[in-house]
Formats: structure tokens, sequence, C-alpha cells
């Protein structure tokens, strides 16, 4: 950690900690850094200290200087955890200031649960030559796109697979005419909607090498047709997962009136999960190009990136998992927005739930939506759940 920085006026702070243990506070969901005091100062035992941080997780001391206070008045540390997230240790005498520290005045929204009608997920699936460039994780490259999207796709639909789903891949050989994959795509579904249909769906996924361009209109024109012959169902909705523009058959303007042809005429949404790649002469804009299709698809996201964006393995599960929260019912709208999901409390019928396990929330891509998961979502799904509160430490 070395030693910390001087605050204005030369002299040292004197930091008074030892030992170093998380704790919850009284609103039982914003994690904090407990500190006892043992009249540690940094400059003689920072070992000690350096020791005792991280013992229990905690990476680096930010060294954050408060220049904006008076100079008898101690620094108050942002220490950086292992989640990455930086955290004010409250209990020094410095931190008395830091909102974070304050003292917590809950509001609470309640929810009346229903169970929604079961819904059948189809997947267009971009497996085109530029999916095998290479996803970024903190700066670092980390595996191609399509390893990424069959990775959390091995995860999220799994965990889902009692839903009806059904997938195409494209480009791919149609053994019909046998045209060469540049541009071609299958005349029919290549995994058909059914129960337990995940499993196909992954196996069709881990067996297909990347290759050709990105037909994405002749895709989802096949799904449009397939459900136009399919046996009627309350709830069906379609996911396009893609890294660009299409560059061969439909162009963008095309793909985004099939979406819009699919809404109008047989009430299907298209959920846009887009893991964008760079920009190139030929789709100078992607970020655009996505965004037209997720409004034209009737399912965009708040903000300015209307589509289901992805850039690793990790982010690609959340989007999944998002997605098919959505089209489970399984979300709830806040009325206020939040800005950090560790100042909320949300239960069912009275139980606590984990985040992260049982629910999820980010701020960063839609600040007023809960996301419920696992065997929350399942019981949402089943009919057994009957109501959620979300309490929301305000300060």
């Amino acid at each position: 950690m070395g030693q910390s920085k001087q605050r204005r006026g030369g002299r040292e702070p004197f930091v008074t900690a030892a030992i170093v243990s998380l704790c919850a506070n009284s609103c039982g969901a914003r994690t904090q850094l407990r500190v006892w005091e043992a009249g540690i100062e940094p400059a003689r035992d920072s070992g000690l200290l350096d020791s005792a941080l991280r013992d229990t997780g905690v990476l680096r001391d930010t060294g954050v200087d408060r220049t904006d206070v008076p100079s008898d008045t101690r620094v108050c540390p942002e220490l950086e955890r292992e989640d990455g997230l930086l955290h004010p240790v409250c209990e020094l005498p410095g931190c008395a200031g830091h909102p974070w520290c304050a003292p917590c005045v809950e509001r609470t929204e309640h929810f009346t649960l229903t169970r929604p009608p079961e819904p059948e997920l189809w997947f267009a699936i971009d497996g085109s030559q530029s999916m095998e460039d290479d996803t970024v994780i903190a700066g670092v490259r980390s595996g191609s796109r399509w390893y990424a999207l069959n990775s959390a796709a091995a995860v999220s639909l799994s965990s889902s697979s009692d839903l009806p789903m059904a997938a195409i891949l494209f480009p791919s050989i149609d053994p019909v005419s046998a045209e060469a994959p540049m541009c071609s795509v299958v005349s029919r579904m290549q995994v058909m909607p059914r129960r337990g249909a995940s499993l196909a769906i992954l196996d069709l996924m881990r067996t297909h090498v990347p290759q050709g361009a990105t037909p994405t209109g002749r895709a989802m024109t096949v799904l449009e047709l397939a459900a136009r012959s399919a046996s009627a169902i309350a709830r069906r909705m379609f996911v396009l997962a893609t890294d660009g523009e299409p560059n061969c058959g439909l162009h963008i303007e095309n793909v985004a009136q099939v979406l819009e042809r699919l809404r109008s005429e047989q009430q299907i949404d298209t959920f846009v999960l887009g893991i964008p790649g760079e920009n190139t002469p030929e789709t100078p804009d992607v970020t655009a190009a996505l965004n037209r299709l997720a409004e034209a698809g009737g399912r965009p996201r708040a903000g300015r990136t209307r589509f289901y964006a992805a850039n690793n393995r990790l982010q690609i599960g959340s989007a999944l998992d998002a997605i098919v929260s959505v089209a489970t019912g399984c979300t709830i709208t806040l009325r206020t927005a939040v800005a950090d999901a560790r100042s909320m409390t949300v239960r069912m019928d009275g139980a606590l739930l984990e985040r992260n396990t049982h629910w999820t929330y980010d701020p960063r891509v839609d600040r007023r939506t809960v996301y419920f998961r696992s065997s929350a979502c399942e019981a949402i799904r089943a009919g057994r759940a009957r109501n959620a509160t979300v309490a929301v430490c305000g300060w």
C-alpha cells in the first residue's frame, strides 16, 4: 500500500487502524469497511496496516487527500475491495462527512407480483467471421466474441432450460441449395421450438465455426416465415445476437423494417443483444446501427445505448439474463431511479433476497429496473410469489 499521501499543510495524517473486517450497516445492503482503533501511524507501521487490509480482501489505499477540508481535519481514505468498488473507512473521524457514512434513511416501494404468460424465445445468432475477433476485459484481450457468447449462453440458457426455445445460426450452409456460407442462411429453423431445446441450441453453437459475412436480414426473414406457420401462443419473442451491421443481403434499414413488420403483423418483439465490433468504412457507426435495430424490435433499453450491449463473457451473460428476465416477466420498475445497487434491500414475500444471486440492478444501463433471477424468477413464473419490496437507503 505504501505510505499515505501528505495532506495540505505538509503534516502526515494519522490513521487509526489495525484490524479491518467487512460489515453491513443498518440498512442490511450497503457493505462498508469497519476499522478498530489501535493507533497506527502509516509512516511507522504501514506494513502491519497493509497486511491487515490485504487479509480482508482490500487491494489498495487510494490515498485520497481531501484538499477541500480544513488542514486540521483528518483524511478519509477510500479502500478498494476485490469487488472493484471503493469504500470509505467510516469509523475514521475524517470520514464523518462522507455521503456513504451518513445515517441511513430508508424509503420503500411495494409491488404486487402476478404470474406472467409463458414466453417462447427464438434466437437468431450471428456466427460470422468477425465473431472470431477478441473481446476485451479491463483492457486485456480475453478470447473471441464467439467463445464469450458460447460460455455465457451455456450458463444463461441452461438455467432457463424449461422455457420453449428455438434457434438459427447465420450464415449457414443450406442443405437444399448447398450455397457457399458467405451469405447463405438455412431455409428453416435449425432448432425447432420446444421445451428443453436449450441443450440443442448450445450443441449447435459449439459445433459451429465462425465464417462468412453477416446476412442478418435473411436470418430474420426465416424467423418471420417460420413464426407465421407456427402454432399460435400468447407470447413469442425473438432475440437477435450480433456483433454489428448486416453486410450482405438486406441492409440495416431493410432489417429494421422486418423487425417492425414482426411487431405490427405478428405482435412479436425482438431483443437485440449487441457485441459491438469496431467501426469500419463499410460500417462507420456500429452503435447507431444496433440502436436502430433495438428500437425497431420494440424492446430498447433506456439511455443512449438502446440495445443490450456486451463486450465480454460476463457482460454477455448479464445481458442474456436481463433479456430472459424481461421476457418472462421477472422484473419490477422502480418509481424513482437509484444510483447504486448497494443501497438497496430487496425482499420477496418478506424473505430477504441476495443481490446478484436472486436479483440484479445496473444503474449504468437502466436506473429503474430490478431483474429477478434463479429461484426468485422461478417463483414469479410459477405464481408462488405474491409481493416484493425494495428499500433504498437515501441521504
